[in-house]
């Protein structure tokens, strides 16, 4: 029931119009004393019913359904055409609704007659007399559900920021912690120390990468997305290390056509994945590893494939490690779920995972 219906919504809707029928009462009374009507002959439960109390409920009850179609139409991101459309409608069918149902309801108690009902209820002319207050009414109501709802949704933007930054932060701490530990850094700084004599340059190009690595990690804004072109970029540097320190065990081809270098993508999203490919793709029995990175658009989708021909995994528990699971965090508060991320071993074969991402193709900052 809480997914259709929002229960602090319904209270502020039937408190406001509360009050407004509140207002109505106190006029209709003073209206009353004013004309000098003998309160004596008055049917007061027709009048603090039919006329006060009915008419609170079913409008109430009318605005909770505009609400919840109202909530669906923010949810579909509908244009503004529909929307208008879909409004003047509601606010059209709203008198019918409520003549309708108070019949309904007077009839059931005995209030009034078939031939009342047909005569002054349901007609044409009772319609036009009270369409213009029923549509003021719809009108401010239909402004409070959308300014409730638009500061719900700012209130939802803000903490997914907040969230985003979160995990951003952990992604990055998580590359730092695993470029800085020690294992790593004595693994690159003793294949530079190897090459010093034989190749200076490569072991002064080495060099330059791990700083570069850790330097660009430590300066990444707390942007969400970032150019395709810029992940690559920083993904060449720590691969430039692995190829140093695996020498011609390890290949990585990257096919990435121009048309999707300019593709906004959640930053490092992708030297994770490398990471777990080498850190499980090497076994007793695996001594060379050939990772290939492919890249494509397809329509309104960015397609990323990353297959190596390691040794296979239980996905499951590859899923659980923090790196994957911060990446699966961040895609769905990014893209609210429209995404796919899978991991599968290689069909029909001993050996080769495969990692594919499917999400949203964007190349603007307005998501």
């Amino acid at each position: 029931m809480k997914k259709y219906i929002d229960f602090t919504l319904v209270k502020i809707i039937a408190t406001l119009y509360g009050f407004v029928v509140f207002i109505t009462l106190i006029k209709k009374i003073l209206t009353l004393i004013r004309k000098n009507v003998d309160f004596d002959k008055i049917d007061w439960v027709n009048f603090l019913f039919g006329r006060t109390f009915l008419d609170w409920f079913l409008i109430t009850f009318y605005m909770v359904i505009v609400s919840i179609i109202t909530k669906k139409m923010f949810s579909k991101n509908l244009t503004l055409k529909y929307i208008f459309l879909a409004h003047i409608f509601l606010a059209l069918l709203m008198t019918w609704f409520i003549f309708l149902s108070a019949a309904i309801i007077l009839l059931a108690i005995g209030s009034v007659n078939t031939t009342f009902v047909r005569e002054h209820i349901l007609t044409l002319n009772h319609y036009i007399d009270f369409f213009d207050a029923n549509l003021v009414v719809y009108l401010f109501m239909a402004s409070v559900i959308y300014i409730y709802f638009y500061m719900q949704k700012l209130k939802d933007i803000e903490i997914q920021k907040s969230s985003l930054q979160n995990q951003l932060v952990n992604t990055k701490m998580e590359i730092l912690n695993s470029q800085l530990h020690p294992h790593f850094l004595f693994n690159t700084l003793n294949s530079i120390f190897t090459l010093i004599e034989v190749a200076p340059k490569q072991a002064q190009n080495t060099l330059v990468d791990l700083s570069d690595l850790l330097r660009d990690i430590l300066d990444l804004k707390q942007n969400s997305f970032i150019l395709l072109s810029s992940e690559i970029s920083l993904l060449k540097k720590y691969l430039n290390i692995m190829n140093v320190r695996f020498s011609n065990d390890l290949s990585v081809k990257l096919n990435i056509p121009n048309n999707v270098e300019d593709a906004l993508v959640p930053t490092m999203l992708l030297q994770p994945i490398i990471e777990n490919s080498i850190k499980h793709g090497y076994s007793p029995k695996i001594k060379k590893l050939k990772i290939v990175i492919d890249i494509v658009k397809l329509k309104n989708k960015l397609i990323i494939e990353i297959s190596n021909t390691g040794k296979q995994i239980d996905t499951n528990s590859l899923r659980n490690g923090n790196g994957i699971k911060n990446i699966i965090k961040r895609l769905t508060t990014l893209y609210n779920g429209n995404y796919k991320f899978k991991f599968s071993n290689i069909k029909n074969s001993n050996i080769g995972v495969v990692t594919k991402i499917i999400i949203p193709f964007k190349k603007n900052n307005k998501y």
